[in-house]
């Protein structure tokens, strides 16, 4: 019966969607974090009361900084497992909501129309990428033309999710490859160094 609930409570966890939602508009930027159904507001943060005078921090000994050169190897090789990472991720993420509600004008009547255009096209072309490219669920896309304004105005919304199930599917075998370059690359390091063939015995 435990077992049951392991299992269970496990496969519910999978599902979970964790995200991020960005938006910006007349109100300015906002940034929430997904966790299932709930939204927690990252930016703008809460303004916070008067803060305390910090204490002088104790000079700390500098750290010396690590040979770039001598990790360029490992980096090489680490390199396609983040790539390879970057695109498992791309093929399971999911585009919940994109909002585009953009109003044209100029101060030029003719400018204003000729750049409408343009946008038109713009817009086409970015959704025409996203459609072929992830699940889209949620879209919401308007485009006008006011010959009344003198500068545009744009309203913008792109919210991203993945499951927990998804994230540990293409994260934990990376993190493995990474691992196992990462011990590789020390146990090359601490070997003792090999003594040539016509070297006498100690």
């Amino acid at each position: 019966m435990i077992l049951a609930l392991v299992v269970l409570l496990l496969l519910l966890l999978s599902r979970l969607r964790l995200g991020a939602l960005a938006s910006y508009g007349p109100e300015g930027i906002q940034v929430k974090l997904r966790v299932g159904p709930f939204f927690i507001q990252l930016f703008p943060g809460k303004k916070k009361g008067e803060k305390r005078p910090k204490k002088e921090k104790t000079p700390k000994k500098e750290k010396p900084k690590p040979d770039v050169k001598a990790l360029l190897p490992l980096i090489r090789e680490l390199v396609p497992v983040g790539l390879e990472a970057l695109r498992g991720f791309r093929r399971r993420l999911r585009i919940d909501r994109l909002t585009l509600h953009l109003i044209w004008g100029e101060e030029d009547p003719a400018d204003a129309a000729i750049h409408y255009g343009y946008a038109w096209g713009a817009v086409e072309a970015l959704l025409s990428f996203l459609e072929a490219n992830f699940v889209l669920v949620r879209r919401e896309v308007s485009l006008d033309l006011d010959y009344q304004r003198d500068k545009p105005e744009v309203s913008v919304a792109l919210g991203l999710s993945l499951t927990l199930g998804q994230i540990l599917a293409v994260s934990l075998p990376a993190a493995v490859r990474a691992l196992k370059i990462l011990l590789r690359k020390r146990k090359k390091r601490t070997a003792p160094p090999r003594q040539s063939a016509g070297a006498p015995a100690q």
